[in-house]
């Protein structure tokens, strides 16, 4: 399997799995066969043959590089659009401590834009009538974390690598909902302590000057 992936034969590959090759098997660095398919390359047909038959996207060589790892390091922006896609997890860390994100950060942004497509397409928003303030702004993780990732890391690695500002529409639209409903109780609470002040502000004139 990996011989063939190294060659970029898909007829041979398609083979192999047809006669029961292991897609995850790992070679003496600790690589599978999508690790090879995430070298740039012409042909990204290799990574859907893989993946279709459930090879991992999140597998570790012993240095703890991923496939998300290698397409980034190695430019290939539509390799990793797919891997990530496909739940390939951007938080990843090698055993240096190297974060998947970064890499994508620096050497294929044009994924980063395709996160962000997919981001946008995650959220929704839930209203019963038009103009009603009681609404639920969801946001659906799957399509953008594997399995094995929590929501949390990803909003923290995303602020950590300073890409912070991608969730700059989400939390605005959050606190906008927010005010939305809670504008008319800050008003009334306003006014009250404002009324409150004026009266208490009277009786000290009144009294003692």
């Amino acid at each position: 399997m990996h011989l063939a992936t190294l060659a970029q034969s898909v007829e041979t590959i398609k083979e192999l799995i047809t006669f029961g090759a292991k897609v995850d098997e790992e070679d003496n660095e600790g690589r599978t066969p999508l690790h090879y398919a995430a070298v740039p390359n012409e042909n990204s047909e290799m990574i859907k043959i893989l993946i279709q038959v459930c090879a991992s996207t999140n597998k570790a060589d012993k240095f703890g590089f991923t496939p998300p790892h290698i397409a980034a390091m190695n430019e290939n922006s539509h390799n990793t659009g797919m891997l990530l896609s496909e739940g390939g997890d951007m938080t990843a860390r090698t055993k240096d401590g190297d974060i998947a994100l970064n890499f994508i950060i620096q050497c294929t942004p044009d994924a980063l834009l395709q996160f962000k497509t997919r981001l946008d397409q995650a959220i929704s928003l839930q209203v019963d009538r038009l103009n009603n303030v009681n609404c639920n702004l969801l946001l659906n993780f799957r399509p953008l974390i594997s399995s094995s990732c929590r929501e949390m890391d990803l909003m923290l690695c995303l602020v950590e690598q300073d890409q912070g500002h991608i969730l700059k529409h989400l939390c605005e639209s959050f606190l906008h909902l927010k005010w939305r409903c809670i504008r008319k109780f800050f008003v009334l609470n306003f006014l009250f302590h404002l009324i409150f002040v004026a009266f208490f502000t009277s009786f000290i004139c009144v009294t003692y000057l």
